[in-house]
């Protein structure tokens, strides 16, 4: 009121700004609305523990699944079928279809092994009802194969940090651990054996308690999914890597084998050296 604007083109500005504030504003409120109003239509987003831990027995409890989930990256053979795999009958039958069914399911009611070694959020039994899960949105092909590949990646970077931890002497252990040490004499290097990426049988049991270190205090679910793709024996179809006799874990002294063409992949060999 002390300094009133009276330039034309500055009372033009201001009224032109305003009006621009408060579109966005009223833009930002319908937005808002129409978020919350599909959320309450179609249910929050996937969030917690629940949701991923059901998604998990959906697939280790059902043998047929298993099987579909062994076979999903096999090719079918003859034109036909190759021309009718995206059909929606296929579809139906695929992998994720069949766990998204399965997750959907009112009647399938799982509940998690008691692993208290693992991490104390499995030390007791943790039921898995629909109505744990029944306010957050329906399961979908796609949406099951998009949280079933970002559990296995973050899986992945977990199992890589833990077998590069130093654990069970660096991941390398004499027939002694696997047998009776006795019969393992000192100095004999062709008993010393790498197991394979991420197996936990016959791990030594101070590698097998640093696990939930690697977790960060987060989403870990991902221990309970190691702990049953390793019991099921999923663990190789889940998480698919190249042999180490052709890739390299660094670009010094792990340059892949293969690269020395005089050399067997059962060489001490390093290009680095």
């Amino acid at each position: 009121m002390q300094h009133p604007i009276t330039g034309e083109e500055d009372i033009v500005f201001i009224k032109r700004t305003i009006a621009e504030r408060a579109n966005s504003a009223e833009d930002a409120a319908r937005e808002r609305a129409q978020e919350e109003s599909a959320l309450a239509t179609n249910g929050s987003n996937w969030i917690g523990k629940y949701p991923m831990l059901r998604l998990i027995h959906a697939l280790i409890d059902h043998d047929e699944i298993k099987r579909a989930f062994h076979t999903r990256h096999d090719l079918p053979s003859g034109r036909m079928q190759v021309e009718n795999r995206n059909t929606e009958e296929v579809r139906r039958s695929s992998v994720w279809q069949l766990m998204a069914d399965k997750w959907n399911d009112p009647l399938f009611l799982p509940v998690t092994a008691t692993l208290p070694d693992v991490h104390s959020e499995f030390a007791r039994p943790i039921p898995l009802a629909f109505d744990t899960v029944s306010h957050m949105q329906p399961a979908t092909a796609e949406r099951v194969e998009e949280r079933w590949q970002s559990m296995n990646l973050q899986l992945n970077r977990i199992i890589s940090k833990w077998e590069r931890s130093g654990q069970g002497d660096g991941g390398f252990m004499e027939h002694g651990d696997l047998a009776d040490e006795d019969e393992y004499e000192e100095g004999d290097e062709d008993d010393i054996v790498e197991p394979e990426f991420g197996v936990l049988r016959n791990r030594p049991q101070r590698a097998l308690d640093q696990r939930k270190y690697f977790t960060n205090g987060k989403s870990v679910y991902l221990l309970y999914l190691w702990e049953m793709l390793d019991k099921h024996d999923l663990l190789g179809s889940s998480i698919q890597r190249l042999s180490t006799s052709v890739c390299a874990s660094n670009g010094n002294s792990a340059v892949p084998l293969i690269i020395g063409g005089k050399h067997s992949v059962d060489d001490d060999f390093s290009v680095a050296a």
